[in-house]
């Protein structure tokens, strides 16, 4: 919007924001208005609040038509979130609170006592034009809405047991980094491609059963059965794997051979790139034992947080925000949280401490389409005044379960 556009529309808010009050305070000394409250007591002030409802209501619907996301429901179940971004201090913030101060706890609670409803009605009036008035002339930031690579990825592991890593070992790179939809741990790969000129460091939180369970099962005889084949390879992988995978236990092995398979791929695309992964024990602690997959000149750290309650956001987000304090308050636009793998409810978990952090969020369309499947990633609008596309993952994530 062109500045003298948003000078005028600042200077209606003004006017029409101040209307009422002025017209409350001067109703007994101007003629007009006197003839007015000669009426009924207040009527003025019941008119210059109808007056200022309809002018806003139409901004908002304007706003609102000419920008789906930005509702006024969404704005107003999340602008406590505003709050805490320090959004309060701009002028429409306070001025909005001290008069929704005094509506709240002066005039309807008078118009109530005392049985004056035109009183009580305008109170309302105003109370709906000043909700409708700060909706329509708060502006979001205006930052660029493009996926960047970050030096930060922060991502949730599904469910291991779904693939097999001697699979994932013989498969060809293509399908691997622009994921052919045959394996879960795939969109990790893209998601690792899409950042690895900036990628510093890798935080995946995992579950209780991808570490108790990790190796792929089958169905035999009406009940999950182990894949032989995986276990097998994972116990006596080929001789070039051997060096990476020793000491390891089978979950561990299993990430290892993907990052060294990854390691593969990614040099075949011209970026000479190792994985040293952090095997974690506790919520904020590490083990102290490290392994190295791949021979690349750069190396990248991956951490793993092993034991996170993946149906519990509260716990969810604990251990998530404890993982990631050391990054810098400065660094947090280098951050990148991707919802696409985990479940529906770590998804969530991620995208609101993308949100408290202002960091970036991604997701992995998957689409079928009939020159075959389709692989986006996108970034995820987490501005807290416009939900719609968490919406959307969340309700992609569940119709894939």
């Amino acid at each position: 919007m062109a500045g003298w556009l948003r000078t005028i529309k600042k200077s209606f808010w003004l006017v029409f924001t101040l209307l009422p009050p002025v017209v409350m305070l001067l109703r007994n000394e101007i003629g007009i208005l006197r003839s007015l409250e000669s009426t009924a007591e207040y009527l003025s002030f019941l008119a210059a609040s109808a007056i200022s409802l309809l002018v806003f209501s139409v901004g908002a619907a304007w706003k609102e038509g000419k920008n789906p996301k930005s509702t006024v429901g969404g704005f107003l179940r999340t602008y406590v979130l505003n709050l805490v971004k320090g959004e309060v201090y701009t002028l429409p913030s306070v001025a909005f609170f001290v008069l929704m101060t005094a509506v709240l706890a002066a005039w309807l609670p008078d118009s109530f006592e005392n049985g004056n409803f035109v009183l009580a009605t305008g109170a309302i009036f105003y109370l709906a034009a000043l909700v409708f008035g700060l909706y329509w002339v708060h502006e979001r930031p205006r930052e660029s809405r493009e996926l960047v690579p970050t030096r930060y990825l922060a991502t949730a592991l599904s469910r291991l047991s779904s693939w097999s890593a001697k699979e994932l070992w013989r498969k060809d790179c293509e399908s691997i980094i622009e994921n052919d939809g045959s394996m879960n741990i795939l969109p990790l790969a893209v998601a690792i491609a899409f950042h690895i000129e900036k990628l510093e460091r890798v935080y995946i939180f995992s579950s209780r059963q991808n570490e108790e369970k990790p190796i792929k099962t089958i169905i035999r005889n009406g009940k999950p059965t182990v894949n032989e084949e995986e276990k097998t390879f994972l116990e006596n992988p080929p001789e070039e794997l051997r060096a990476f995978l020793k000491d390891l236990n089978p979950f561990q092995r299993k990430m290892a051979v993907f990052f060294a398979k990854l390691s593969r791929c990614l040099s075949e695309r011209g970026y000479s790139v190792k994985f040293r992964i952090h095997w974690r024990r506790e919520k904020d602690k590490f083990s102290g034992q490290t392994t190295v997959v791949g021979n690349g000149k750069r190396t990248i750290d991956v951490v793993f947080v092993p034991n996170v309650p993946y149906e519990n956001i509260k716990e969810a987000r604990e251990i998530i925000s404890n993982t990631m304090r050391n990054i810098r308050g400065d660094e947090w636009p280098l951050v990148t949280y991707d919802l696409t793998m985990g479940t529906a409810t770590m998804s969530v978990a991620l995208a609101l401490e993308a949100v408290k952090e202002k960091a970036q969020a991604e997701y992995l369309r998957q689409d079928e389409t009939n020159n075959g499947r389709k692989n986006t990633l996108t970034r995820v609008d987490v501005d807290p005044l416009s939900l719609l596309d968490i919406d959307e993952v969340i309700r992609r994530r569940m119709e894939m379960r």
